[in-house]
C-alpha cells in the first residue's frame, strides 16, 4: 500500500510534464530540411493523409499526444520510426512514443523505448530528459534498484539546480524504498540542508521537491519510533525504561518536526500527506502504550496507574 501511494505521487506530475514539454518541441521545428514524400493510393487509415512526410507525420502524431489519444500518436511515431529510418525527426519518434506509453502506464514498454533513445542519441538535446523519464519508469515498475542507479548517476551530471534536486531527491527515495533508511536519511538532511533556506526553492517545482525530502525524513523517524521498543519493567531497570522511553519520544519529536516542515513548503498533496502522519504518529504511540505488556505482579488497577503515569511522561509532547 505504501509503495503504491508513493508511485502515485511520484506520477502525479506526469501528464503536465509531457504536455508541456511537446508544446516546447512543436514550437521549435520551424527549421526543417526537405526529407521523402510518401504518396499512397488510398488515404492512410491512421492518419487520413495521402500524401506525407516525417515532418507532418510528427506533427500528426503531436496532436494527437495533446489531445491524449495515446494509442493512435503510438501508430503513428511508429510509422515514422518504420518508414523514415533516417529522418532528422527519428528520435523525437521514440522520445514521444516512450511519453506516450508512459502516460498509458504502460511502463515496461515505455522503458524498451527511452532505453532506445538513450542509447542511439546520446548527443541528443532531450537526453537528460529522456533519463529522467526512464528512471521514473523504473520507480513505477518497483524497479527501486536501477532507479537508484539511474537517478545516482543523473546526479553527478552537469544540471540545473531544480533537476538536480529531483534527482537527489528521488535516488534516495529509492534507497528508502530499498530501507537503507540510514543513507536515505543523510542524503535527504543533506539537500534540505544545502536548499531550504535559498532563494532557488521559491520555483514550485523545487518545493515540491523539497516537501518530498522533508516527507520522507518523517518517514525514516517514523519507521525508527515504530522499531523502537519500550523493555517491561522488573522492578530493576527503571533507567532502561525510562531511556529507552525517551529515545522512542526523540523519533517521534523529529519526525513530527519534519512533517511540519514539509507542511510549511506550501504543496497540497505532501502537505496533506504529513498533515495526515502527524495524527498517525500520536495514534500509534498512544496504541503501543496501551498494548504493552504489563508487569506479572501489577494488579489491573496498579497497572492502569502506570499506564497513566507513562502517558504524564508524555504529555509535554
Amino acid at each position: 500500500m505504501i509503495v503504491m501511494k508513493n508511485i502515485f505521487f511520484f506520477l502525479i506530475g506526469l501528464l503536465a510534464v509531457s504536455c508541456a514539454w511537446m508544446q516546447k518541441r512543436n514550437h521549435e521545428i520551424s527549421r526543417i530540411q526537405m526529407e521523402p514524400l510518401v504518396i499512397l493510393v488510398k488515404p492512410d487509415p491512421i492518419t487520413g493523409l495521402e500524401t506525407f512526410n516525417a515532418h507532418q507525420l510528427l506533427q500528426e502524431g503531436n496532436s494527437l499526444f495533446q489531445q491524449q489519444k495515446y494509442e493512435l500518436a503510438i501508430k503513428v511515431y511508429d510509422r515514422i520510426i518504420t518508414v523514415f529510418d533516417q529522418s532528422e525527426h527519428l528520435p523525437l519518434a521514440y522520445l514521444n512514443k516512450a511519453l506516450s506509453y508512459e502516460n498509458l502506464q504502460k511502463f515496461t514498454l515505455a522503458i524498451v523505448e527511452y532505453e532506445t533513445f538513450i542509447s542511439r542519441f546520446q548527443s541528443h538535446e532531450d537526453y537528460i530528459f529522456a533519463k529522467f523519464r526512464l528512471a521514473t519508469c523504473y520507480a513505477a515498475e518497483n524497479n527501486w534498484t536501477r532507479s537508484v542507479e539511474i537517478f545516482d548517476a543523473l546526479s553527478k551530471m552537469k544540471l540545473d539546480t531544480q533537476d538536480y534536486i529531483e534527482a537527489v531527491v528521488s535516488m534516495n527515495l529509492g534507497l528508502y524504498m530499498l530501507r537503507y533508511y540510514e543513507i536515505a536519511e543523510s542524503g535527504f538532511a543533506q539537500i534540505v540542508h544545502q536548499y531550504e533556506d535559498n532563494s532557488a526553492q521559491n520555483s514550485p517545482v523545487i518545493r515540491f521537491q523539497l516537501a518530498q525530502a522533508f516527507y520522507y525524513l518523517g518517514e525514516i523517524y517514523y519507521q525508527y519510533f515504530e522499531a523502537s521498543q519500550i523493555p517491561l519493567p522488573d522492578g530493576n531497570n527503571d533507567d532502561a525504561v525510562q531511556q529507552q522511553l525517551e529515545t522512542k519520544c526523540q523519533f517521534l519529536l523529529r519526525a513530527q518536526t519534519n512533517y511540519i516542515k514539509a507542511l510549511r513548503q506550501g504543496n497540497f498533496e505532501w502537505a496533506t500527506r504529513a498533515g495526515f502522519r502527524i495524527g498517525n504518529l500520536y495514534e500509534t504511540f498512544y496504541n503501543q502504550l496501551k498494548t504493552m505488556p504489563k508487569p506479572s505482579e501489577l494488579s489491573e488497577e496498579q497497572h492502569q496507574v502506570y499506564f497513566e503515569e507513562l502517558l504524564k511522561k508524555i504529555a509535554i509532547l
